[in-house]
């Protein structure tokens, strides 16, 4: 647990053969870290903040062979792209849309994404609990799905700027106007 956290002037890794798991806050604060690749033998990556505070990381890449986790341009996901484990900091571009496949967000996925202004999220996903992304002062258009019924008093607080959109009448325009969040109706 927490075995690089804090390294703010690491820049690479190369993890030793027969690695089996990456634990929760490995990699968090590792603010220079610029790419990763998780080896084919990784059975195990946290979903609690692994990545947080990596502000210079562009792509996380998953070996070929690992059974248990796949990466589609940069962005790390379980095997079966239900869950969404890290959207890297430092990714190149403006808008991003989760894969139809994704259920689950894990803790920390989207933290502080540096360039995106606008993330759109799938069908399916039915909550939002804290700790998904951290936006702080950034302005960024978050889009919800009418799936969701659950969304935390948390993404409020840590995330000043965010607006959120979706369709009209869902929970999400019922949640934003209720905590003062700007809503956008997206059809």
């Amino acid at each position: 647990q927490g075995a690089f956290n804090g390294c703010s002037s690491l820049e690479a890794v190369a993890f030793p053969e027969g690695l089996k798991s990456i634990d929760k806050y490995s990699f968090t604060s590792c603010a220079a870290l610029k790419s990763l690749l998780i080896p084919a033998g990784v059975e195990y990556i946290s979903p609690e903040l692994t990545f947080a505070h990596c502000y210079g990381l562009t792509a996380i890449e998953v070996a070929e062979g690992n059974p248990d986790y796949v990466s589609v341009d940069g962005v790390l996901f379980d095997e079966d792209m239900t869950t969404i484990y890290a959207y890297p900091s430092s990714r190149p571009g403006d808008s991003y849309t989760v894969p139809d496949t994704v259920k689950t967000l894990a803790e920390g996925a989207f933290f502080y994404p540096q360039f995106l202004k606008e993330l759109r999220l799938p069908n399916g996903i039915t909550e939002f609990p804290g700790g998904i992304i951290c936006t702080y002062d950034r302005e960024m258009l978050l889009i919800m799905p009418d799936s969701v019924t659950t969304i935390t008093e948390e993404l409020r607080i840590a995330n000043e700027r965010l607006q959120l959109g979706g369709k009209s009448g869902s929970y999400a325009e019922t949640f934003a106007k209720a905590h003062g969040i700007t809503y956008t109706i997206v059809e």
